[in-house]
């Protein structure tokens, strides 16, 4: 058997239990690196997080978390540094990574996020960073659906974020930066002056879970999954509970919507809970059930950056979607594989076509597919990372 290179892989987010974006994309890019290398995956652990050993043993040799200690008085201390790096500084973690480094001679680490940086100080290992999104054009979208003090404070981040991105392209052990869409990979190249032959294109990969139990007390028609306390994702359930609602149900009254995922507001779960039209879930063990038992799924998204994880999860269990051209950026979907729609009333109209007409709900899903096996497909993706690490050092 060929024996592996070895890596460190160092994460902000543990990927299980793997219920949003942030943490598919971090069990992605485990799953690709593993297939190529021995992955020691070193990162942190916030709250809700699990320690699925069983999972993680499949792709580490090893794997260590260590609590994240939002440290307010620390952050305050360091006030003209972005807060999202300074809340994840770890001492446990970089002492971690510098130990393994030594103990098994190392020569890759790879950062799924940028946000994690801090913790990988005083190493001569070569560095690949990637980037899910760039931070800093992502709070000034948030930020502009913002007011008042949360709006400055906002500004002041991105503008702090953005002088670190720029910074850190002049690290002398940065080899490389992965990202997750062509125009995130662009736009970062133009903004920072980065050599654009020095970053990889790699999209997140989605494999879908198979549910063997569909619950038919929660019988519904219409469906949006979201981490929904992520503020892009609020802004799109008010825009849609506020928007769009009402008019669906005046173009069908026993159309049916359930909304799924961790955060959801009290306020919603208490205004809709005895209504006909509308099943606040809320968040769930697996959201595969609740796929498979819609018709049409909607993601409404004005604001963020990146490819949407939800859009990748929507397609890979064969769901005709209606989302924002927002939800769609970075990707190759377009009109003939989603329904697009910014206003209300283009919105409802894409919900009941698609809803209703299975010609075209077939025809979109079918788009979407061909363009989901073509992109995102992990094995020919692990190999264009492995290449990418490597052609620096043969």
């Amino acid at each position: 058997m060929e024996l592996k290179e070895k890596i460190i892989m160092v994460t902000n987010t543990c990927p299980f239990p793997c219920n949003y974006g942030g943490k598919v994309g971090t069990l992605s890019n485990l799953k690709i690196l593993s297939k190529k290398f021995d992955v020691y995956l070193y990162g942190l652990l916030e709250k809700d997080d699990v320690i699925d050993d069983k999972e993680l043993s499949k792709y580490c040799k090893e794997y260590n978390f260590f609590s994240r200690k939002k440290n307010y008085l620390n952050c305050l201390m360091n006030f003209f540094h972005p807060y999202l790096l300074v809340s994840r500084r770890n001492r446990k973690l970089r002492k971690k990574i510098k130990s393994s480094i030594k103990e098994n001679n190392i020569k890759y680490i790879f950062a799924d996020s940028l946000l994690i940086l801090d913790n990988i100080t005083d190493t001569e290992q070569n560095l690949f960073v990637y980037e899910q999104n760039i931070e800093f054009e992502a709070l000034k979208s948030i930020g502009k659906g913002k007011c008042g003090l949360k709006k400055i404070i906002y500004k002041i981040q991105s503008f702090l974020l953005e002088k670190y991105e720029k910074k850190i392209v002049n690290r002398k052990n940065l080899k490389g930066i992965c990202f997750i869409s062509f125009e995130e990979q662009k736009k970062f190249c133009d903004i920072t002056k980065y050599n654009k032959e020095s970053t990889l294109y790699l999209p997140t990969i989605y494999q879908n879970e198979i549910s063997n139990k569909i619950n038919k007390k929660d019988d519904f028609d219409v469906l949006m999954v979201a981490n929904y306390k992520y503020s892009p994702n609020i802004f799109g359930l008010n825009w849609f509970l506020d928007n769009c609602l009402e008019k669906l149900i005046k173009e069908d009254s026993n159309i049916k919507i359930a909304f799924v995922g961790r955060g959801l507001p009290k306020e919603v779960f208490d205004k809709y809970k005895s209504s006909k039209n509308v099943l606040p879930i809320g968040e769930v063990d697996s959201v595969a059930q609740y796929y498979e038992n819609s018709k049409v799924v909607i993601i409404p998204l004005f604001q963020g950056a990146g490819v949407k994880i939800k859009l990748l999860e929507a397609v890979s269990y064969d769901k005709p979607i209606v989302c924002t051209t927002k939800t769609v950026e970075g990707t190759r979907f377009d009109d003939n594989s989603v329904w697009i729609a910014n206003k209300p009333d283009e919105f409802v109209e894409g919900i009941i076509k698609l809803f209703k007409d299975e010609t075209i709900s077939k025809q979109k899903v079918l788009c979407a597919k061909k363009i989901f096996s073509e992109d995102y497909n992990q094995n020919v993706l692990a190999d264009k990372l492995y290449k990418f690490i490597i052609r620096w050092f043969k």
